[in-house]
């Protein structure tokens, strides 16, 4: 139709509690409002008798600056580096499971290896990358693009994780661009028995694509053959994904931490990033 006599546009999402992100929100020229599935349903049953009054507030800000937070730890050859990394930034509320938790990793292998006074083989850089929501890796692709010098042997990157649903139960994956490199990590990772002491997930499981996993990892193995990068990803369907509802108490929020996944799943983290960082021979 034409979008000259459309005022607006109502979405309402299949779950009842809570709405989705806008994925249109590159394309339209339209105010656009996305409500939950409750509410969506009562309009459309009582189309002839509803009346919607709305005020939006948004506007768009050109002047925000997003930011790379970088740390380094210097390792005994500096020619060489290798990149653990999490977005920092989120859709709508607390973003807890993506991805606050594992930014919370990254920070904490951080801590395992200056607490305890690890030397790793080669410089590590523990990233914080920005605008992964909103510019699709905004960050990791700035990143990658202006250092061109730097030799990035890996990139070990957290994304969603941490978290429980039940109905489906979801699989962590493993997802790394070189099949030898991941089955190499997947001997590692094996030992940790995930699936056994994580009851809220249904398993874990290693898989391959060329360009690695959908996040931050991805411009690395896209651009640079020799980088071998592995993100770690629980996902296929996760019901609340990039969603928020009932005064932010359903949908990506802290109800749905698992600390046990957590334990897990940040130990399988770091037992990786020692094995590529310290043991490896």
């Amino acid at each position: 139709g034409n979008s000259n006599y459309c005022k607006g546009i109502i979405l309402y999402d299949f779950n009842k509690d809570t709405y989705d992100m806008n994925l249109l929100k590159n394309s339209n020229r339209i105010p656009f409002i996305f409500i939950n599935g409750t509410n969506g349903h009562k309009i459309l049953d009582g189309m002839d008798n509803t009346r919607i009054d709305f005020k939006l507030t948004q506007r768009l800000n050109t002047s925000i600056v997003s930011y790379n937070v970088i740390g380094q730890l210097n390792g005994t050859d500096s020619t060489k580096t290798v990149i653990v990394d999490c977005l920092y930034d989120s859709w709508w509320c607390q973003g807890t499971a993506d991805s606050a938790i594992g930014m919370a990793m990254v920070l904490a292998i951080a801590k395992y290896f200056k607490e305890h006074n690890v030397t790793p083989k080669y410089n590590i850089k523990f990233i914080a990358f920005g605008g992964e929501e909103h510019g699709f890796c905004a960050g990791s692709k700035y990143y990658e693009s202006a250092h061109q010098d730097e030799n990035i042997l890996y990139v070990i990157d957290l994304n969603q994780l941490g978290f429980k649903q039940d109905n489906p139960k979801l699989t962590l994956n493993i997802i790394s661009n070189k099949i030898n490199f991941l089955n190499e990590i997947w001997k590692i990772i094996k030992k940790t028995g995930y699936a056994n002491r994580v009851d809220s997930s249904k398993d874990i499981k290693p898989v391959f694509l060329k360009n690695g996993g959908p996040s931050n990892s991805q411009p690395f193995a896209k651009f640079r053959n020799s980088c071998k990068t592995v993100c770690f990803l629980k996902d296929s369907g996760w019901e609340y994904h990039h969603r928020d509802g009932l005064n932010h108490t359903e949908g990506d929020v802290l109800k749905y931490f698992d600390p046990v996944d957590v334990a897990v799943t940040g130990e399988i983290a770091l037992n990786v990033t020692k094995y590529l960082t310290v043991d490896k021979i």
